[in-house]
This record gives C-alpha cells, structure tokens and sequence, in this order.
C-alpha cells in the first residue's frame, strides 16, 4: 500500500523501533518529540490466537482492502490490556486516527 507521498511501503520488512516511529494509519514517520494519537480495540475470538505470543510486539495487519496498518499488540499487564484492548495504534494526527477508525468499523460491518 502506497503512504502519503505515494511510495510503496513494506511494513514486514521494518525494524520494531522503525514501525514504533510510523503512523498506523499513513505510515509516515512520526519525530520523537511530535504529538501523537493512540486507540484501542479488541479483536474478534478467532483473531486473538493470531496474537498469540506476540505481546508488546509491532505487527503490520492487512485490512480486507489490501491496506496495511501497524497494530501494537500490548503485554499482558499493560494499561491497554487491562482496559480490554487486544490492539493497540499510534497515529500521527486526529484525522488518522479518525481514518484508522472508520476503517476498522468498516472492517466489522463487512464482518472481517
């Protein structure tokens, strides 16, 4: 999938700190002092053995559309998990985190 200057991105092949650095959504890279956004979700049942094993580790996740996003998938004992989220995102701006969202509802409507 192509980020915001139109390039193709592969998410696979980054490092954890470079996917740590990146917009979920736009995949842009995101400066260490730069204000950023974060949601949460959960995940249906049969997704969550996908996640198996992979606490507090970065993933690229590919939407039905073809789009990938990077999902943090948090630790047992972090304040996301305790709050019910089985992922995690960081995004560089409200407005894609507003995007990331409307995706994801998207997602569950067309019951991915």
């Amino acid at each position: 999938m192509a980020n915001l200057n139109g390039n193709i991105m592969n998410l696979a092949k980054l490092s954890h700190n470079e996917l740590m650095a990146r917009c979920a959504w736009c995949h842009q890279h995101m400066h260490e002092d730069q204000e950023c956004f974060g949601a949460g979700a959960r995940v249906r049942p049969v997704a969550k053995t996908q996640l198996a094993g992979k606490e507090g580790t970065l993933l690229p996740m590919q939407l039905s559309t073809g789009r990938e996003i990077i999902v943090v998938v948090p630790a047992a004992a972090s304040e996301a998990r305790v709050a019910g989220h089985d992922i995690y995102f960081q995004t560089c701006s409200e407005e894609c985190c507003k995007q990331l969202a409307a995706a994801l509802r998207a997602e569950l409507l067309a019951g991915n």
